[in-house]
């Protein structure tokens, strides 16, 4: 089973031909046909003048969709876990490996995983740093997400390698996702993410 996080704002479904193309991609690698051609999103009347998270559940064909009104988390502090095995590359809804992981270090909002010594992405979003002039992502994230793939396409921020040792020469990271585009991103000071 696989999921997708949309955002609904102001009654406008925002990034939803990239939500549909993931959608695409994944059931075409997955089960080697595309069932789903459009999302045909209605959004209930009183829902209309809020922030909204409309989840959809799929497989072959859509099982189920929800919507919710939308909070962000509050972040403090990450906290740095290797992991070499998880594969998010596809959006499943079962997300165990990140929850499990997660879990271990409560103490914390969230981790900040890194492979090999590279980082990722957090528990539930991709990441941007910034070096005091650029904005930058890793290219070894865990799931190419829809506003990481916006923000890339306009250009506003570039990927490149980013190794766990070179923190220090960012200021900021800022984590985003389809909930928290660019003008909502949850920023962390580099000094609140602990090795």
């Amino acid at each position: 089973m696989f999921i997708e996080s949309i955002r609904i704002e102001n009654g406008q479904v925002l990034l939803e031909e990239l939500h549909l193309k993931r959608i695409q991609n994944t059931q075409l690698e997955i089960y080697g046909f595309i069932s789903i051609t459009d999302l045909n999103i209605a959004i209930p009347k009183e829902l209309k003048k809020d922030i909204v998270k409309y989840r959809l559940h799929y497989e072959k064909i859509i099982t189920a969709i929800e919507f919710e009104i939308y909070h962000p988390k509050s972040i403090h502090n990450l906290k740095l876990v290797e992991d070499n095995q998880i594969d998010y590359h596809l959006k499943y809804a079962d997300r165990h490996c990140l929850n499990d992981l997660k879990e271990k270090y409560t103490e914390y909002s969230d981790i900040l995983i890194t492979q090999n010594g590279y980082l990722t992405d957090s528990s539930y979003a991709n990441i941007v740093l910034h070096d005091g002039y650029h904005y930058f992502t890793p290219n070894t994230y865990l799931l190419n997400g829809v506003q990481r793939q916006h923000l890339l396409a306009s250009g506003f921020i570039k990927e490149r390698d980013i190794h766990q040792d070179t923190l220090q020469h960012y200021h900021t990271l800022f984590l985003i996702n389809a909930m928290l585009d660019w003008d909502n991103k949850i920023p962390v000071p580099i000094s609140s993410i602990d090795s």
